[in-house]
């Protein structure tokens, strides 16, 4: 059927269109309803241009690189047809349609509540439900669908978007044979054919990667005859982890049954088992088994190996490392390393422990040809990674590279990072997308770089390790990115005790070890950026452009390229007046460091929290170093600092005055504990609001509200040994407060 006008086209329903032959399409410029076509020989598309409402298609070929259809298609299925790009072309919009077979879907097409199976290249569109369409008999012409069919689940209901589904309403005009719509809640049934079909006493188990079974085997993804029975649903061997099923809708997840595997009956009408598949993997050291599945956190890998190597995990998972300590299990990667990683974590994936101090990876010292230091050929690192890898949460400790042999110079990569180190890139890009965040390495052997090579380290201390190499080329980390880490007491074959060749130190705090350099840079290395960092003892730079801003220098770095390194906000300072703790956190009031750095040059990654894990921002300025000075005991000072009392948290913004008090802005809260003694006491806070300020204050969970300006006292009476926990929130303008008392009076007995 040919129309004669685009704008004006004609109209065709309920027919059958078949045997047709063509050297371009069947129709052009006709809008068709509720019509069959079927075993068409076409050069071009089946239709071009237009609508069709209600149509089926089955058993059409069409022209090398030709769609099926090329127009809007609402409420149709498409089965059998030859595989090919399917449907349709640019700017098309798909709505409610059954799609069985074709080599892909094309990019340019918006659909919404479709579902597609068995479509052969990979697909990501919103709008369509990869899922079993469960025709009756296809093969004979029947394609009503099954109880079970992904169609009647995969249309989302009008009402998400009542504007553009009253398009589809303007078209609805029943099914291709002439039967009404079929509504599951208040959607409409997806395809052609608004028919469902029941089959008694059966359960299609649907399983497209595998991980359900009967506790002793795998099921096959098909129809179960369970007729007067039930059906055992489990966990088995999967290339997805698998978590659970939905039972006719209902979710089933493995980690809340009583017992595994569940048993299932089926409907008078039939029923669908439908696997549920995460993007999680988990292990545990001490409770895990590597006969397990590792799905969920009640059936645990037991060692890194295990789950890291699990058939299917793909780029966008996360592995998932319980407490405990991992010192079993080895990987390869014969590419470009030979030698062994207790953990290789592949591209794209994540593994998270559960925080540095509880989760520990250990390596191992070579058994064979091994140097004085336990490196050789058949050593252990703790971890490598892949790109776009992460890991995040561990202690890496006794990790061990290779050493020179077999020809292999410095720079390969089983020669660098006893902790951590890259695989599968140049060493020119590995360190821009692997990444080790929150994690502790310490204690590591490298040839070169015992600590960590070609990655991007955050909120990292690299403490303790050692790199062999004799030539005056060692160091803690090689050619890493550094934001927010702590480097401090390497030892070194050579000069250079800390960071070698670094791509950028941020908010770093770096200590001279033994008389090695705290930082040495090169000067072939494209510009190191550094800012808000502390280098304490002596570093080098060579580097072209390399100008550090914002930080502070306990000796005046060797520079050898000729160019000035100590740029804006940058200073040589007294070594005595920077004043630290143990963790290398500065001491408040005794270190100049404080509130000197520049928190406009971090991004939200750098501002989640300093180096040890506490607040990031204090006292309203940032601090320079990788570690943030604790304001909360001096705020406690300020207030009276009596004893009990103590600040628990404050807002960044929260900054003690000139005058010693403490002063909250707008949208900022200070929390403080008052734990009483033997003795009943009555506690007092002062507070000084400014015009058109308002200050909530709540005392274990009962507020009042302060809004006029001037002095006021918040009182209340604590019983003994109570601890009492008192929240200032302002909510508008300024407050300061003045102080925290605790009231003492006398009383007088008479006879």
């Amino acid at each position: 059927v040919f129309g004669r006008k685009q704008r004006d086209p004609a109209h065709v329903a309920d027919c059958i269109v078949t045997g047709c032959h063509a050297s371009d399409s069947v129709s052009r410029y006709v809008r068709w309803y509720r019509t069959k076509f079927n075993e068409n020989a076409l050069g071009g598309t089946v239709i071009y241009s237009h609508e069709t409402e209600s149509c089926l298609f089955s058993g059409n070929t069409y022209g090398a690189g030709r769609s099926g259809i090329c127009g809007n298609s609402y409420g149709c299925t498409f089965c059998g047809n030859q595989a090919t790009d399917f449907p349709f072309g640019n700017s098309i919009d798909v709505m409610a349609c059954a799609i069985y077979g074709a080599s892909q879907l094309r990019s340019g097409t918006r659909f919404h509540g479709c579902v597609a199976e068995n479509v052969a290249a990979t697909f990501n569109y919103s709008g369509v439900a990869e899922d079993v369409i469960a025709f009756n008999d296809s093969a004979n012409g029947d394609f009503s669908v099954k109880t079970y069919s992904g169609a009647t689940r995969c249309v989302p209901s009008p009402s998400d978007d009542p504007a553009f589904w009253a398009e589809y309403w303007r078209h609805a005009c029943g099914d291709v044979d002439g039967r009404p719509l079929v509504f599951t809640g208040d959607s409409v049934l997806a395809g052609a054919v608004q028919e469902t079909v029941a089959i008694p006493g059966k359960i299609y188990v649907r399983t497209p990667k595998g991980g359900l079974g009967d506790g002793s085997a795998a099921y096959a993804e098909g129809e179960y005859d369970v007729s007067g029975g039930t059906l055992a649903v489990g966990p088995a061997a999967g290339t997805r982890p698998c978590i659970g099923f939905t039972f006719d809708g209902v979710t089933n997840l493995f980690d809340d049954a009583t017992s595994l595997p569940i048993a299932v009956a089926a409907a008078d009408s039939g029923s669908m088992v439908l696997a549920i598949y995460g993007t999680d993997w988990y292990v545990d050291a001490e409770n895990g088994s590597d006969d397990d599945y590792g799905f969920t956190p009640k059936m645990p890998k037991k060692t890194l190996a295990a789950a890291l190597g699990a058939n299917g995990i793909a780029s966008g998972d996360t592995v998932h490392a319980a407490a405990g300590t991992y010192a079993e299990g080895v990987m390869t990667n014969s590419a470009n390393a030979e030698m062994g990683s207790r953990a290789i974590v592949p591209q794209g994936v994540t593994l998270v422990g559960a925080g540095a101090d509880r989760t520990v990876i250990v390596g191992a010292e070579a058994t064979v040809a091994a140097d004085d230091y336990g490196c050789g050929s058949n050593a252990v690192r703790c971890v490598a990674l892949g790109r776009y890898a992460t890991v995040k949460g561990f202690a890496l400790t006794g990790g061990r590279t290779g050493c020179l042999s077999g020809g292999k110079d410095h720079r390969w990569p089983d020669n660098l990072g006893g902790g951590v180190g890259a695989i599968g890139a140049s060493i020119d890009s590995a360190q821009a997308d692997r990444n080790v965040i929150d994690c502790v390495i310490s204690n590591n052997v490298g040839y070169r770089a015992g600590g960590a090579a070609y990655v991007t380290l955050r909120r990292c201390r690299v403490i303790g390790n050692r790199g062999t190499d004799g030539t005056g080329n060692a160091s803690g980390t090689y050619y890493c990115r550094h934001y927010g880490c702590v480097l401090d007491s390497q030892s070194s074959g050579g000069f250079y005790g800390g960071a070698m060749y670094p791509r950028s130190l941020c908010e770093c705090t770096l200590r001279e070890t033994d008389g090695k350099y705290a930082m040495y840079t090169l000067s072939t290395m494209a510009a190191c950026e550094i800012r808000n960092s502390l280098f304490v003892g002596k570093s080098q730079i060579q580097q072209v452009n390399s100008i550090a801003t914002n930080s502070f220098f306990t000796v005046e770095p060797t520079i050898t390229s000729g160019y000035p390194v100590i740029g804006p906000g940058s200073h040589v300072v007294d070594a005595a007046s920077l004043q630290f703790d143990g963790d290398l956190r500065p001491v408040v009031g005794a270190n100049i460091a404080i509130d000197a750095g520049d928190a406009s040059l971090l991004d939200a990654e750098d501002m989640a929290s300093d180096c040890c894990g506490g607040q990031r921002v204090y006292n309203n300025a940032l601090d320079i170093g990788a570690v943030e000075a604790d304001w909360r005991a001096k705020y406690a000072a300020d207030l009276g600092g009596q004893h009990g009392f103590s600040v628990t948290a404050a807002s960044p913004e929260v900054e003690e005055t000139v005058g010693g008090k403490v002063r909250l802005v707008s949208g900022t809260t200070l929390d403080t504990s008052w734990l009483n003694g033997v003795k009943a006491r009555k506690c007092s806070f002062a507070f000084s609001l400014d015009a058109g300020s308002t200050l909530v204050v709540t005392l274990d969970g009962v507020s009042t509200t302060y809004d006029a300006a001037g002095t006021h006292a918040f009182e209340f009476r604590s019983t003994a040994g109570a601890e009492n926990i008192v929240s200032f929130a302002c909510t508008a303008g300024a407050v300061e407060l003045l102080s925290a008392d605790r009231l003492v009076g006398t009383a007088l007995s008479f006879r």
